[in-house]
């Protein structure tokens, strides 16, 4: 196993940290058989939030496993080379591959993830230019922001016990995801270029995503006026910096209020906020609902979606 660092104590055991779907034996029937399934299907899918300890070392594998790093480090080890996996990277393990993954313990991952197989994952692959030994796709921001709800999506309808609509409805978010990252290939071969500054402070709010980043900061690390970066930003994402940030923080909220059994308090605390009312305010504004009713209602079924990252810019509650 590659070197790592010591466990963070900020960090918990990925088991704590993870939800996941399988279809049944029955439902596994289905795909195989199912004329608008047996081309693709998703048989598992998943997510594990700040996976402390995460790892799995297979000889061989019958389906393929799909991988999308939220935030965080892992490892990836196949065909003899060991990659190092960071966000916006989506990882495919190919059928019958020996291989190994896992988180780095200093700064574990977040993942969604699946296995799927069918008739057309070759193809897909092809248009990916995927291989054995180029597995990792580093998607541009046009495209990386549209797999998180895709993924959520796949793993609601996989819940309790689904139907074969919902089960085709599965694997149509895999086909997108699919076609998504073939799409990113196709667009990087065409229109090469550097990686821009907003791509740069994005990724700046995703490793940060714990602290409470000013603009002075984020304009000093693309070496731009506040006033320029906040032009800039607005004009390639719809949204200013700082907002932009904020729904990021909270989208991510949303995700450990999922996916974790964390407090509300512990939640708004990992994520920079210190005053627990303030936390709940902004996520109320956010979202529409409080933190508590959000969670409640996810876990009675409703189908709440994760607000969107972009959206009208605000300061925020004010404090009373």
């Amino acid at each position: 196993m590659p070197m790592q660092s010591m466990p963070s104590s900020s960090f918990v055991d990925w088991r704590l940290n993870r939800k996941a779907q399988v279809l049944s034996t029955t439902g596994l029937a289905l795909c195989r058989s199912h004329p608008l399934l047996a081309d693709l299907y998703v048989r598992v899918t998943g997510h594990i939030t700040r996976g402390l300890g995460h790892h799995f070392e297979r000889e061989t594998i019958d389906e393929f496993i799909l991988l999308y790093c939220v935030e965080g480090q892992g490892w990836l080890r196949l065909a003899g080379q060991e990659h190092v996996v960071q966000p916006q990277q989506l990882v495919v393990v190919p059928r019958g591959h020996a291989h190994g993954y896992g988180a780095y313990n200093a700064d574990p991952w977040t993942i969604h993830w699946a296995h799927f197989d069918g008739s057309q994952v070759a193809p897909f692959l092809e248009l990916m230019d995927h291989s054995p030994q180029r597995p990792i796709l580093t998607l541009q921001r046009a495209h990386w922001l549209d797999l998180p709800p895709l993924f959520n999506a796949m793993l609601a309808l996989l819940s309790g016990d689904p139907s074969p609509v919902h089960v085709v409805k599965a694997a149509s978010c895999l086909r997108q995801i699919l076609s998504t990252a073939a799409l990113d290939r196709a667009t990087r071969c065409l229109l090469p270029a550097p990686e821009s500054a907003v791509d740069r402070v994005i990724q700046l709010m995703h490793r940060n995503i714990t602290q409470n980043l000013q603009l002075e900061e984020m304009a000093a690390h693309v070496d731009l006026s506040t006033s320029h970066l906040h032009r800039l930003f607005r004009s390639q994402t719809g949204a200013a910096p700082i907002n932009f940030f904020m729904r990021l923080k909270i989208q991510r909220a949303c995700e450990l209020l999922d996916n974790t059994e964390m407090k509300i308090n512990e939640i708004g605390h990992f994520l920079g906020y210190s005053d627990p009312h303030y936390f709940s305010r902004i996520f109320k504004q956010i979202t529409g609902h409080a933190p508590r009713q959000f969670r409640s209602l996810r876990r009675a079924g409703k189908k709440l979606a994760y607000p969107p990252i972009s959206g009208a810019d605000y300061d925020g509650p004010h404090r009373s």
